[in-house]
């Protein structure tokens, strides 16, 4: 049995539907906890899924196998990429368009952030937009795997304000491809990226903190 991200965990309950939240409590948690005794083995994708998920169902903690990502396709790119610093910064999004992503943020960090900067982001599964008129974000709308590729090795550094993981792929296909994160300080993220050496991680929620984080990166490219 694999544990992605438990939806049982109190951070998630802010994302969820009154009927989500009924359905879970009265079906799902029974369901699962049953699998979990069935289970010859759990494993979950990151320490913290684990924690979350033997905190919210008992048993067995569970073994850690981060998710694995192909590296002979999400690699850097053999073009060498060129310096941001006399350039408008490019930074990308990709994921749903949803609080739990963080994506109500963007806006915000995009003002602090100012002129010379462009936000490209991906619409998830998701069709409705609403930051499609404002400034300085453009959507590229849904994304097959080769064009989510180009657009990693595109952007300078791949903005992923976040509020709770299990352990994103987004974040992991961008650092494989030679892109750094910027990233929320919470849930799992830890566990993928080292701050100041692969990334930086930022309170959650803290608008500014994302906005120095990305500048002082674009301003050290190498």
């Amino acid at each position: 049995m694999v544990e992605h991200l438990c939806i049982f965990d109190p951070a998630y309950v802010l994302y969820r539907s009154l009927l989500q939240a009924v359905f879970n409590e009265t079906l799902v948690r029974r369901f699962e906890q049953a699998s979990l005794r069935a289970a010859d083995a759990l494993v979950a994708v990151s320490a913290y899924t684990a924690r979350m998920v033997r905190k919210a169902l008992g048993g067995p903690m569970a073994e850690v196998i981060h998710n694995g990502i192909d590296t002979d396709f999400f690699c850097p790119s053999q073009q060498a990429k060129i310096s941001p610093k006399n350039r408008t910064v490019r930074l990308l999004f990709v994921g749903n368009l949803s609080r739990r992503k963080g994506a109500d943020l963007l806006p915000g960090i995009m003002r602090k952030l100012g002129s010379g900067y462009e936000l490209l982001y991906t619409s998830g599964l998701r069709t409705n937009d609403p930051y499609v008129n404002v400034p300085g974000m453009k959507p590229l709308g849904r994304l097959n795997q080769q064009q989510i590729l180009d657009a990693y090795r595109h952007a300078d550094i791949v903005l992923f304000p976040t509020r709770l993981e299990g352990l994103p792929l987004a974040a992991a296909e961008a650092m494989a491809s030679g892109t750094p994160v910027v990233a929320t300080d919470c849930s799992s993220l830890p566990e993928l990226i080292d701050d100041g050496v692969t990334g930086r991680l930022c309170p959650m929620d803290d608008v500014k903190a994302f906005a120095v984080a990305v500048s002082e990166l674009a301003a050290q490219p190498e």
